[in-house]
């Protein structure tokens, strides 16, 4: 049975740890929008498109109009011929930061963008910062450079960027309860894991439920398992060889 001592060994307080974390967390944030401005975006227009000018920013509107009361605006007979908005868009947490900010549906929705691709892209950081010592390596807890270009790749990656620009910024919140607890294991194990990283992790895990993501999270949580319990084995004991995490993930995932 495993004493105090090792159960809490994954969450000694590292202050150096904790400053690189923020510091992390911020160029990441900066670099979105950047991004996106690089990319021909202004704030003055929407990132998302699609499903999300069909149903978001009308709901957006409705919610700013009704105070942040969604309970008044359940149903909107102006959408598809009469849907149940708030139950197809649900209220994200973070819309009540732009409410509170007092931006505009485009605003909001923006900064909802920006969020999803935030999140997504320091889940994937974390992971592969926890991941690497299973192959040996060490380059990404090192390098901010190296850590920068893997959540620059993550977040403007093909999969993230079709469902942000078709509106489907849900499907991946949705993935986000898997992808954190898989990290924060895996951090645990390692003995890496910071209180920053933990307090977004439970931020992002709120978040997900918030969302409409449903669908992703019963997905992930079925098909995600096999590969969750074969990396937490491996790092439970220590692997170092390339070709046997690459065995156990393949097996994790044709299982």
């Amino acid at each position: 049975m495993a004493g105090p001592g090792s159960i809490l060994r994954g969450l000694v307080v590292d202050l150096e740890g904790e400053r690189r974390e923020w510091i992390d967390l911020g160029i990441f944030l900066v670099l979105i929008p950047l991004v996106w401005m690089v990319l021909g975006w202004s704030p003055s227009t929407t990132i998302a498109g699609h499903d999300a000018h069909a149903m978001l920013i009308p709901h957006l509107t409705d919610l700013i109009e009704s105070g942040g009361g969604w309970q008044n605006i359940a149903y909107r007979a102006q959408v598809m011929g009469g849907a149940k908005v708030h139950e197809s868009v649900g209220t994200f947490s973070i819309m009540s930061v732009g409410l509170f900010l007092g931006l505009t549906p485009i605003g909001i929705s923006n900064l909802m963008m920006i969020f999803i691709q935030w999140i997504t892209g320091w889940i994937a950081v974390r992971l592969a910062c926890h991941l690497s010592p299973l192959v040996g390596g060490t380059l990404l807890d090192g390098s901010r450079i190296s850590r920068a270009a893997l959540f620059l790749l993550m977040a403007f990656s093909p999969l993230v960027g079709w469902k942000i620009t078709h509106g489907h910024m849900f499907l991946l919140a949705g993935c986000w309860p898997w992808l954190v607890v898989l990290s924060l294991a895996l951090g645990w194990l390692r003995g890496g894991l910071t209180l920053t990283e933990i307090s977004l992790a439970v931020f992002a895990i709120y978040s997900a439920f918030t969302s409409t993501g449903q669908q992703s999270m019963v997905y992930s949580a079925v098909f995600g398992l096999p590969i969750t319990l074969g990396l937490i084995g491996l790092a439970g004991r220590g692997a170092k060889s390339p070709v046997e995490v690459l065995k156990a993930a393949t097996f994790a995932i044709s299982a």
